[in-house]
């Protein structure tokens, strides 16, 4: 015990001792697992997770209209939607919605919402429940019909303390009046990146706009049996015929005037999948982990003439071995310290702006430390046991 206390003692003041090289390999450290954390945390969270609070999510799909400037993954209009629920008959459902941020006022203070106007098919297509009350249906979207909204659990709590007693209540947003008509599940935090709705208010035929008012999204449930090919098959032969019937406002892109606007069906993901950013995402672990391995091994070849003194005066390569690596892990402790709270800071900053991922993953955190403290100790470990195996005479001579 004495013997590992003065080895504890010695690795401190030799940090201390070189303060430029310590901060060098403490922010490699934190950087390479802040970093990597933070992005492994947020893939894992929203583009390998399935959508939570749906039912069957395997079997949502998003509809995509390209847009004029050739993007395949544009928004379609109000009629066009109508359109593909009526015709496409390999979905079980078929919903659109649009974000919306609305002032909430009748409390203390006035308050923005985040939330969105969705069609009344949009829970039963999703599959989410209400917590209290109900869901949106087709008649709250009638033309007169009385002004609904559904509320999030989160709102619910904070503005109602969970009471059951908000259905049937009313809530202002920009100064119009909703009666509360149910509460969504805890669990359904929305389909989007960015902050989670807070309310969902029918949409109305007569306000969504013309066929060339182009800003839905649309999901849709494909009926059992279905495959992703034959509902993208549907669509593009809907969408071909809209072309044809209204060209001035769906037909053409940039790249291809004359051609019907070109129609994407793909597996409902909160992050469109991109095989190229998961490579990215690994080649940046890479790199961190080659970043520890040189400062760590630099650090080491600079001591041979240390360790050559050392075994010299009769220091065994076993107790050699174990000071460097332990003082290299040190380092390694301190970096991963940091780059932990570089990570949750990263991930709340982030979070707050864009995302919807609450906290840093502690499975990933632990898997990439782990990969890096294993890179550490074998810098450490290799060009140490080469300098044990150096003549004390000629390491001495080096300067």
């Amino acid at each position: 015990m004495n013997t590992l206390w003065q080895d504890l003692r010695y690795g401190a003041r030799m940090l201390l001792k070189k303060p430029g090289f310590t901060s060098i390999a403490v922010i490699t450290l934190a950087l390479g697992i802040g970093a990597n954390t933070t992005i492994f945390s947020f893939i894992n969270g929203l583009a390998l997770r399935p959508i939570a609070g749906v039912k069957e999510p395997e079997r949502l799909v998003g509809v995509y209209t390209s847009d004029y400037s050739s993007g395949l993954y544009g928004s379609s209009s109000y009629p066009d939607y109508v359109d593909f629920r009526d015709q496409a008959e390999g979905f079980s459902g078929l919903a659109a919605y649009d974000g919306a941020t609305l002032t909430l006022t009748g409390g203390d203070e006035a308050e923005r919402l985040r939330g969105a106007y969705v069609t009344g098919d949009y829970f039963d297509t999703l599959g989410v429940e209400a917590r209290a009350g109900r869901t949106l249906r087709g008649e709250d979207t009638a033309p007169g019909a009385a002004p609904v909204a559904v509320i999030s659990h989160g709102l619910w709590v904070r503005g109602f303390s969970g009471d059951a007693s908000a259905v049937g209540r009313t809530i202002t947003l920009d100064r119009r009046a909703y009666t509360i008509v149910g509460v969504a599940s805890e669990s359904f935090r929305g389909l989007r990146l960015g902050a989670p709705p807070e309310f969902w208010l029918p949409m109305v035929a007569e306000d969504a706009g013309g066929r060339g008012d182009r800003g839905l999204a649309i999901i849709g449930r494909l009926k059992p049996g279905v495959s992703l090919e034959q509902a993208r098959s549907q669509i593009t032969t809907i969408g071909a015929r809209l072309a044809r019937a209204y060209p001035e406002t769906n037909l053409g892109t940039l790249a291809a005037p004359n051609e019907p606007r070109p129609m994407t069906v793909v597996r409902e993901a909160r992050i469109e999948p991109q095989g190229q950013r998961n490579l990215w995402i690994v080649f940046g672990l890479l790199l961190a982990v080659v970043g520890v391995y040189s400062v760590m091994s630099y650090a080491v070849t600079q001591r041979v003439r240390e360790i050559g003194v050392r075994v010299a005066l009769g220091a065994r390569g076993p107790d050699v071995l174990k000071l460097v690596i332990g003082q290299g892990m040190k380092l390694v402790v301190i970096g991963v310290a940091f780059g932990l709270a570089m990570s949750f800071a990263l991930t709340r900053l982030t979070a707050s702006l864009l995302f919807e991922v609450s906290a840093t993953d502690p499975v990933t955190f632990a898997a990439i430390a782990l990969l890096l403290m294993v890179a550490a100790a074998l810098a450490c470990y290799l060009p140490a046991r080469r300098a044990t195996k150096v003549d004390p005479v000629v390491a001495l001579r080096r300067e």
